[in-house]
């Protein structure tokens, strides 16, 4: 049992939602590579992930959800072929 809570600890990562690098190391193989001939990726893969998983955890603040909603809503109602009003 206290393997597990030393194997399991987030104590030394920035956010508690944030990948360990074991758990990088399950994920990092999914992500597609940058494609050739493009150009370099800017972002940090782990980082972006790290992110989403915080948002995920932690949840966002309604006021951060507005411009979001409209995006949304704009690309379903172009979907549908609907105005929005």
């Amino acid at each position: 049992m206290v393997e597990n809570r030393r194997r399991y600890n987030r104590d030394t990562l920035r956010y508690p939602s944030d990948l360990m690098p074991e758990e990088w190391g399950l994920g990092e193989p999914l992500i597609r590579p940058a494609k050739p001939g493009g150009n370099r990726r800017r972002v940090n893969v782990r980082e972006v992930m790290n992110g989403i998983l915080h948002v995920l955890s932690a949840g966002c603040p309604y006021r951060f959800l507005s411009l979001v909603r409209k995006i949304i809503l704009l690309a379903i109602s172009r979907h549908q072929g609907k105005r929005l009003q």
